[in-house]
């Protein structure tokens, strides 16, 4: 059984070593699967991450949202209590960036709305069946999803996907509705 902060290093070096031309196949894929699932099509408000240099780009997917009329809600963590809240995301609306390095809403209390349709969670490790998942650990997406439990969607490459569980798994881990693997 593996650790998580050691399974977080190694799937960050291959997320990391994956060339330009690859991971935008790669996602363009994913982007396909993921305009035609049920519960994309479905969101009138989507919950995801502004994501990172290495990371499965979200930009596509919040300009996709937006064109289609869906309300866009992007997180903001707050590391004194651990808590994370959603805030809306119009096109040009100011990000800066959190302690974590990731681009985050200036916080916008009017705008916070934590009851979403659908949240694509963010993961560096999925198992197949039930969807257990390795996060960027601060616990933030779990602990959000204990209280407002929403449908949640995962995007992965292939070498993020493992048949079985080889982590430690806690009370408070929340699994995964449906994770999307890249198939090309």
């Amino acid at each position: 059984m593996m650790s998580k902060k050691a399974i977080r290093q190694e799937q960050i070096t291959k997320l990391k070593q994956v060339d330009a031309k690859t991971k935008l196949a790669w996602e363009q894929d994913l982007y396909q699967q993921l305009w035609e699932d049920p519960a994309f099509e479905a969101a009138e408000t989507i919950g995801l991450t502004y994501s990172g240099p290495f990371e499965i780009n979200t930009l596509p997917i919040i300009e996709k949202a937006l064109e289609l009329g869906k309300e866009v809600y992007l997180p903001r963590t707050e590391p004194t209590t651990h808590k994370m809240n959603f805030i809306r995301y119009d096109q040009h609306d100011q990000l800066e960036k959190s302690d974590f390095g990731v681009m985050e809403p200036v916080y916008a209390e009017d705008k916070i709305e934590n009851y979403l349709d659908l949240i694509i969670v963010p993961g560096l490790l999925f198992t197949t069946y039930p969807h257990w998942r390795v996060g960027f650990g601060g616990g933030y997406y779990d602990r959000f999803l204990s209280t407002y439990p929403a449908t949640t969607i995962s995007l992965a490459f292939p070498f993020m996907i493992c048949d079985e569980l080889n982590w430690e798994t806690f009370i408070y881990d929340r699994l995964i509705d449906h994770v999307i693997v890249e198939k090309a």
